[in-house]
């Protein structure tokens, strides 16, 4: 009896210091970033070397430049993906033109205001070139207006 009540014992202790060591790893990696997010306010308070703040300058500008990630398109898919966005947003909002906006409950009313929402934001898209995004954003406008009363059967 008290050879298992000492196995015990020493299961138990044994088991605790194993798991000790398991949760200090992972702490070491969360202050780097902390660490990172300091840096780039230090260039910026020593102004009055605008050589060295004229260079970190574009670098800022050049993260917005691939902010727009779309797939390759060739040139003949571009123009068929253009095509039939131009068409999802004219269906689209011929739609909405036929609801009747008195008629329309709270819900209904949000839902209008995210389809106008998604039309504005496909028309941004298709003027960037931005086909795939376009595409979306005006399939999902499309398929909203098709829910309202009145949008999708006259």
């Amino acid at each position: 009896m008290r050879l298992c009540l000492a196995l015990l014992l020493t299961l138990m202790f044994a088991g605790c210091a194993e798991r000790k060591p398991q949760t200090i790893p992972p702490t070491p990696p969360a202050p780097p970033p902390a660490a990172k997010v300091p840096a780039p306010k230090t260039p910026s308070r020593s102004a009055p070397t605008s050589s060295h703040d004229a260079k970190p300058a574009p670098k800022v500008s050049e993260p917005e430049e691939p902010l727009l990630l779309s797939p390759t398109i060739t040139d003949e898919h571009k123009d068929k993906m253009e095509s039939e966005v131009t068409t999802k947003i004219r269906r689209t909002e011929q739609l909405v033109a036929k609801v009747d906006l008195k008629q329309l409950t709270e819900q209904q009313s949000e839902t209008l205001s995210t389809i106008q929402s998604f039309l504005s934001k496909a028309k941004d898209a298709l003027q960037q070139k931005d086909m795939p995004r376009a595409l979306n954003l005006a399939e999902k406008a499309q398929t909203l207006a098709q829910e309202l009363p009145n949008g999708a059967n006259k």
